[in-house]
């Protein structure tokens, strides 16, 4: 059996679709999918040859960044903003790749996933500019509403919602430019005096006056998977990877180790309380996508290879909390074999009791023979089952986020 396939430079779909703001009509209501998991896919991709004519600012801002760039770049780069190192591997870029028809070498498509296109971006830029360092985190992003009641700068990478309120952590990463300036050392940096916040605010405040925080000692939380209200709106659960050593985040990824926490903020009493779901290290958690902002039972997360690989995926059962180990399904991808964050997709099923009807999709990487895969796993079974499996014609670059638009959501944007 074949299925037609196409890599593209930064995202990497499955069929052919362009990479863009993307929001199916049938969910533009006040709980949108777009608008929290996976709005980093929403990026901007620029090419050199598509440049407008430079304005003004946008010339001064050029030069200020030219300058700033030489600089920090010292001639001996640290390994961790090198460009030789960061994209060597599978993290290197690779070439634009027209529609190829590529082998199902294992199982059979489902039929939910007939015609539709999975898209997931990575850090492997083909443009670069001289001399330039480069770090997997490098990228922008654009704030709607100024939060100012930070302790210090901090770096928000992700928040969560629920139906009344939207949630955002302030972690003990702090931004301090001075010091890149002045020292020559990262923009960002650890402060181990900060207590890490959680900030709650309603979800359609205009300013940050009406933004309560909460201090929650030792959760750094970098991203999140879900989050939604009990007892009539006075509590709030958020459910996240928690970094338990996130003085590793900017410089040795490979140590940083992540537990699964249940936080339950009460908004009357201020009480908050943590709670592991896993002894696992996981992180990039997903779960489907109805359910973002509301109660739901099951997350699939990435089993840390170590970070930014995934080697395996864990379904945990979020109804467990309190067990010690809510784990109910695993894949292990074998030595060598790695992948990066899994997306849920479901089938055709819809009522209670059938939220992890579908099935786990994600590429994986064999770097012993540099060949890729897009995988289909059964998230109903223990085993988190292969029912698919196909051969890529090219390798897929390592990446974090991901999005699977189905076909029916592809045809009501036309």
């Amino acid at each position: 059996m074949e299925v037609p396939i196409a890599a593209m430079t930064f995202a990497h779909p499955v069929n052919v679709m362009s990479l863009a703001s993307w929001q199916p009509k049938s969910k533009r209501s006040h709980i949108s999918p777009a608008t929290t998991a996976h709005r980093n896919l929403q990026t901007r991709l620029a090419h050199h040859h598509h440049a407008t004519p430079a304005s003004l600012p946008m010339a001064i801002c050029n030069t200020v960044d030219k300058v700033i760039n030489r600089f920090i770049d010292l001639p001996e780069q640290r390994p961790t903003v090198d460009p030789r190192r960061v994209l060597s591997g599978n993290f290197a870029p690779v070439d634009e790749l027209p529609p190829t028809s590529c082998h199902v070498i294992r199982g059979s498509i489902p039929s939910c996933l007939a015609g539709g296109v999975y898209i997931r971006n990575g850090p492997n830029p083909q443009h670069r500019l001289p001399r330039r360092t480069h770090h997997l985190f490098d990228g922008s992003k654009v704030a709607d509403v100024p939060i100012l009641s930070l302790q210090k700068p901090s770096v928000m990478h992700d928040f969560a919602i629920t139906e009344r309120y939207a949630i955002f952590p302030e972690s003990q990463l702090i931004v301090n430019p001075m010091d890149m300036v002045m020292r020559g050392s990262s923009l960002v940096g650890l402060d181990r005096t900060m207590v890490p916040r959680i900030g709650v605010l309603p979800r359609y405040a205009k300013d940050e006056s009406d933004m309560r925080w909460f201090k929650v000692p030792v959760f750094n939380m970098l991203h999140t998977t879900n989050a939604w209200e009990e007892a009539d709106g006075e509590e709030i659960v958020l459910v996240a990877p928690n970094n338990l050593s996130i003085e590793h985040m900017l410089g040795n990824m490979e140590l940083m180790r992540a537990r699964v926490d249940m936080v339950r903020i009460n908004l009357c009493t201020g009480d908050v309380s943590c709670t592991a779901l896993s002894p696992e290290s996981l992180e990039f958690g997903v779960i489907h996508q109805g359910y973002v902002g509301r109660k739901n039972r099951y997350g699939y997360f990435g089993v840390s290879g170590p970070l930014p690989k995934i080697k395996g995926i864990r379904k945990l059962d979020f109804d467990l909390v309190g067990s010690g180990d809510c784990t109910v399904g695993r894949r292990d991808f074998g030595l060598g074999c790695f992948a990066g964050e899994p997306f849920f997709v479901p089938d055709n099923i819809d009522g209670y009791g059938n939220e992890d009807s579908g099935y786990v999709v994600c590429y994986t990487h064999e770097e012993d023979t540099g060949q890729s895969w897009f995988v289909v796993m059964d998230a109903k079974s223990p085993e988190l089952d292969i029912v698919a499996e196909v051969q890529l014609p090219s390798r897929i670059p390592y990446g974090f986020h991901g999005l699977f638009v189905k076909q029916a959501e592809l045809l009501a944007q036309q």
